[in-house]
């Protein structure tokens, strides 16, 4: 048995284009899947239908401890012991081409556990928005996750403890894990998925963080665009999704308008922060060459 736990906050009594297409692919790789949404909402006629015209669980839970939080709430209620395959996925991410290269790729690779991109920011580990458990990895996980509260956890708290910290878990269990994608990082604290996005686009990498999209990306990424002459507008980073994977502009509407239009009341903010990155760019290309002449002359 596959099964598929994918968590989804949305607040719409609608279902979002790029929710379904993330079922859709999933569903072709894994014989349950599970929507875990928040449960402040009721979905509409038309949403529960498609669902169910999908062969897709729906499981609305109380909106704590994120992603994680989500699969912890599933876990408790879902029977995993005969799950050969467990898959962990998440709508941090929109996703634009199909998924049957990963899941070729993680059945190939031998791997316990097999991720979409592995970063090294903090430590090593497999960035939690696709993860696929295998074997006796899949009770690992499930233990891991179940054994820690997620009740009051902010966002970076979450992130340390478990995506981090079932990374590290993983490691000191002699489970092997990997990524389909990797990127060296530039400086040790280097998101790829953000700081990245051109090269993983370029590389094949099928998803794109939603924050991108909707400018709410962190700074560093923004002012590292800026520095390496790159447009660092969300408008940038479709134009080059769509012509390197050869997408109609419909079906770019259709997946990433919605999170494009909510990031309207970003644009001033962003757009203030890109021109002071330029402003200070000559400042920091005089820093860095300063640090050069005294790094070369220090014995």
């Amino acid at each position: 048995m596959r099964v598929c736990l994918f968590s989804s906050y949305f607040t719409t009594p609608a279902l979002p284009p790029y929710v379904r297409y993330w079922l859709t692919e999933l569903r072709n790789h894994c014989d349950r899947v599970v929507l875990l949404t928040n449960d402040d909402k009721t979905l509409d006629d038309e949403s529960l239908a498609w669902l169910n015209a999908h062969a897709v669980e729906l499981l609305s839970v109380r909106n704590e401890g994120f992603d994680f939080g989500m699969w912890q709430k599933a876990l408790r209620q879902i029977d995993t012991c005969d799950c050969e395959r467990l898959v962990l996925a998440n709508d941090s991410c929109i996703l634009y081409a199909p998924l049957d290269e990963f899941f070729a790729w993680v059945d190939a690779s031998g791997l316990d556990v097999g991720g979409m991109l592995e970063s090294q920011a903090y430590t090593r580990h497999l960035q939690s928005f696709l993860l696929v458990f295998r074997h006796k990895a899949v009770a690992h996980a499930r233990d891991f996750i179940l054994a820690r509260p997620v009740e009051g956890m902010a966002y970076d708290q979450i992130v340390g403890t478990f995506e981090l910290g079932l990374s590290r878990s993983l490691l000191a269990a002699g489970f092997r894990f990997g990524a389909q994608f990797s990127m060296r990082p530039r400086h040790p604290l280097d998101d790829p998925s953000y700081f990245f996005t051109d090269e993983l686009v370029d590389a094949g990498l099928p998803l794109v963080k939603k924050k991108l999209i909707s400018r709410q990306g962190p700074g560093g990424a923004i002012r590292r665009a800026v520095d390496e002459g790159r447009d660092p507008a969300p408008e940038a980073v479709l134009a080059r999704i769509r012509d390197h994977h050869r997408i109609s502009p419909a079906r770019m509407q259709e997946l990433f308008g919605e999170t494009l239009a909510r990031g309207e009341g970003q644009r001033r903010k962003f757009d203030a922060r890109v021109r002071r990155y330029r402003l200070g760019r000559p400042l920091r290309s005089a820093w860095h060459w300063l640090r050069g002449l005294v790094q070369v002359g220090t014995p």
